[in-house]
């Protein structure tokens, strides 16, 4: 499976995560979302006095005040307040609207990052039109700044970006930990004695493990837009994934959350379909091996069907059974074939995969 980009105002990175898939990074407004506690303020109560630039030693001390009070949200760390265009109202980032309007949500009550048109100073509180830095005070907002998503986040360690095919940008970073992952000394899985790692690094020690192909470095030039898939991945997978048409702009078929600006990581499956990584870590922990839309295996099974060979060989079928056969499809290559029928499973004819479902 490969990693894609995550959206950084969804926080995607990479499919494979490549994570991209690149994460969506909107300015970091991607990745995972929680419950925001930011309090909501009318327009009209906003009444900025103008002045001149506080002196150095001053301003620093009133950024430090304004840091401890207002630095940012849960999402982002950034020193503005965005006013929402849909309901007047000001908030640290789209996903604080949308977690104090949740009820309102589902009646398409969301906070369009795009539309909006005025910002908010957290440092002298002066209104204005989005920009880097406040121009009143000189207050920087945000360490990365994106004028198209309005996008502010001082935590540059994402390495964000904006996609213009996408329209958005996009989480170009990997954890730590998934670097260090890929460093795990190569070892049979505790439970099954098997080697089954779907991302096919030589390294790596999980059964079922999800972060194959994550860039040591990230940014704009590890990543391309895939225009059939509609997203940006991890350049380890161009020309090394299977292409599915806007397979990022639907639904992750374990959680139904919408992946293209989701905040968490999406993976690119062996048949080129993505859920969340998350989600596919949980499906596979509970014994699921092949993809929840097309059912194609995620990982190599042939010692798992090596081992079904044994076991179908000490377990003889009685009888009235022993010479009957079955029609089945097989999941994997797509070929109807005729196979000797037994209720521990049926081999394909064709590619010898136990894949397969009667037709």
């Amino acid at each position: 499976m490969q990693n894609l980009a995550t959206h950084a105002d969804s926080g995607m990175v990479n499919p494979n995560d490549v994570d991209v898939p690149a994460s969506s990074s909107e300015g970091g407004e991607g990745s995972s979302i929680g419950d925001a506690g930011s309090s909501s303020m009318d327009s009209r109560d906003a009444s900025p006095v103008a002045e001149a630039p506080a002196s150095e030693p001053e301003f620093a001390r009133r950024a430090t005040a304004a840091d401890a009070r207002t630095y940012g949200c849960e999402h982002y760390k950034r020193r503005c307040k965005l006013l929402s265009p849909c309901c007047g109202e000001w908030f640290a980032c789209r996903f604080c609207h949308d977690a104090v309007k949740h009820d309102e949500v589902a009646n398409g009550h969301q906070m369009d990052r795009h539309l909006v048109q005025r910002i908010q100073c957290t440092g002298c509180g002066t209104e204005q039109a989005p920009a880097a830095n406040c121009i009143t005070c000189g207050l920087t907002m945000g360490q990365y700044f994106c004028a198209h998503c309005n996008l502010f986040d001082d935590d540059t360690s994402k390495q964000q970006f904006h996609c213009d095919k996408c329209g958005i940008c996009r989480v170009g970073a990997p954890r730590s930990s998934e670097r260090s992952r890929l460093r795990e000394p190569n070892r049979r899985d505790q439970d099954t004695g098997l080697r089954m790692c779907m991302c096919r690094w030589p390294s790596c020690s999980r059964a079922f493990c999800v972060r194959a192909y994550v860039p040591v470095a990230g940014g704009r030039e590890n990543f391309f837009h895939c225009d059939t898939c509609g997203a940006c991945y991890s350049n380890d997978l161009k020309d090394n994934h299977v292409c599915v048409a806007n397979s990022m702009k639907g639904q992750c078929p374990v959680c139904f959350d919408y992946l293209f600006d989701s905040r968490e990581p999406p993976q690119v499956l062996k048949c080129g379909h993505t859920m969340h990584r998350k989600c596919l870590e949980d499906y596979s922990q509970h014994g699921g091996y092949t993809c929840p839309l097309c059912s194609v295996s995620l990982i190599d099974m042939r010692e798992a069907w090596n081992s079904l060979d044994l076991e179908i060989s000490n377990s003889p079928m009685p009888a009235d059974y022993a010479n009957r056969l079955a029609t089945v499809l097989c999941n994997d290559c797509q070929q109807t074939t005729d196979a000797a029928f037994h209720v521990i499973g049926i081999k394909c004819g064709e590619c010898g995969s136990y894949n397969t479902r009667r037709v």
